[in-house]
């Protein structure tokens, strides 16, 4: 709506390998206050290391309609919501994804075009995975290619989002199995 963060609900937050979100609920403020969520340590978890989270653009509190701030995330397993930041947090494990071999990277996104449609890509001893949701419960596994990074975990494809096309994405894979960073995309 072009005035920028809203003060009182959590509208800056991030994640720390230990498998914690930190969030401020007080981002305009000169000196902002953080708070630690422990998200293994919410019914549901199922494992894994978090690695990326996006914010649920049709939450409550971005929709007028409520003071929820709801998200999702990613762990190396598994993909999640994650229910009333800054408050009583719920999460609910949403899909687990398919996983072997060496090292693996991941990227997600939400759109805000589009409620309920999120799309992870992952990287890993397999090749590179596409993962998405147009309602939010049920996901697709597209496989982009068998390739990947014969190193170790370096490699994390990139992803975005069009700002013209709702639902349309880009993508970034190895086209070939190497060591990255000698792979090229």
């Amino acid at each position: 709506d072009g005035n920028g963060l809203v003060p009182g609900t959590p509208t800056i937050a991030m994640l720390l390998s230990d498998n914690t979100l930190v969030y401020t609920i007080d981002s305009n403020a000169a000196s902002p206050s953080w708070s630690t969520l422990n998200i293994a340590g919410l019914t549901n978890w199922q494992g894994g290391t978090l690695c990326d989270f996006g914010v649920d653009p049709f939450s409550p509190k971005y929709l007028g309609t409520g003071s929820a701030v709801n998200g999702w995330f990613a762990t190396d397993e598994d993909i999640y919501t994650i229910a009333n930041i800054g408050a009583s947090a719920t999460i609910t494990n949403r899909y687990a994804f398919h996983t072997a071999g060496v090292g693996r990277g991941l990227a997600l996104l939400t759109e805000r075009g589009v409620q309920n449609w999120v799309v992870v890509v992952y990287s890993g001893g397999w090749g590179t995975d596409l993962y998405y949701s147009t309602n939010g419960t049920t996901f697709t596994r597209t496989i982009i290619n068998a390739y990947y990074d014969s190193f170790g975990p370096t490699f994390t494809p990139g992803l975005g989002m069009s700002a013209h096309v709702a639902g349309k994405l880009y993508t970034s894979a190895m086209d070939s199995t190497t060591n990255y960073p000698d792979g090229r995309f």
